[in-house]
């Protein structure tokens, strides 16, 4: 998966949406906990008796669960879900959203900074 910013716009969750991304996640995270719990399973099995096969089999099937629910997040994080995708993006501190978001002109003393800027740059 590559680093590349691609820009869209934030929209708000419909039932759909999340129904998607819940679809999206189930699936990958049973099929995942499905194959990783029959593979710890079966290891177990062969080369423990069955008493401690079982025990161990208890907290292995939880470890599997658990990470099988990471790498299933993961896999949707990107992946395109019929017209959006879930993406992680960093968020506009608050002085730049203030910045985006106003209207006003700039001031004296921002111009007088500016023009400084512009001085010192071309020296």
């Amino acid at each position: 998966m590559s680093n590349m910013v691609e820009y869209g716009r934030e929209m708000k969750p419909t039932f759909g949406h999340i129904i998607r991304i819940w679809w999206a996640y189930s699936w990958r995270a049973f099929l995942f906990a499905l194959v990783g719990g029959l593979a710890i399973g079966f290891g177990l099995s062969i080369i423990l008796p069955p008493i401690f096969a079982q025990i161990l089999g208890i907290f292995a099937g939880i470890v599997v669960a658990f990470i099988s629910q990471l790498v299933a997040f993961r896999a949707i994080i990107g992946t395109n879900l019929n017209g959006f995708r879930l993406a992680v993006l960093q968020d506009t501190p608050k002085t730049e959203k203030a910045r985006l978001n106003s209207n006003a002109e700039p001031t004296d003393k921002m111009i007088k900074a500016m023009r400084e800027l512009s001085e010192l740059s071309k020296k």
